[in-house]
């Protein structure tokens, strides 16, 4: 049944290959596409975003930044927890933490969601 929508999707968009020609085409493009540097960094970005802690984290560091033990209070989870999926966000290359006295003070790079919104 599948073979047959994409059989009448060619002939809707006036295209002149096979369904196997098409499908092969667009296999290899995707295996292009997969295997670049800037898909798995984006890979690494959205899942680390695809956690509501996570994002949230990442959304509230956008407005002003904070530490760890102002993130533990906030979420109300523990330090160790909150450490953790700061881990993650900077890992991914989404925000940075900067050492000030006894505070590590996290930030975002604002410009990588603006990259990913395009």
């Amino acid at each position: 049944m599948s073979s047959q929508k994409v059989e009448n999707w060619l002939k809707n968009t006036d295209s002149e290959n096979s369904v196997e020609g098409y499908l092969f085409d667009l296999n290899n493009k995707l295996k292009t596409i997969q295997n670049t540097a800037e898909f798995a960094d984006d890979l690494k970005k959205y899942t680390a975003l695809g956690n509501s802690i996570r994002l949230s984290i990442y959304k509230i560091l956008q407005q002003q930044n904070l530490c760890t033990c102002v993130l533990a209070e906030l979420f109300d989870i523990k330090e160790g927890t909150i450490s953790h999926h700061l881990k993650i966000l900077e890992n991914a290359g989404l925000i940075f933490g900067l050492k000030r006295g006894f505070y590590t003070v996290y930030h975002t790079k604002k410009n990588i969601i603006e990259a990913l919104d395009r």
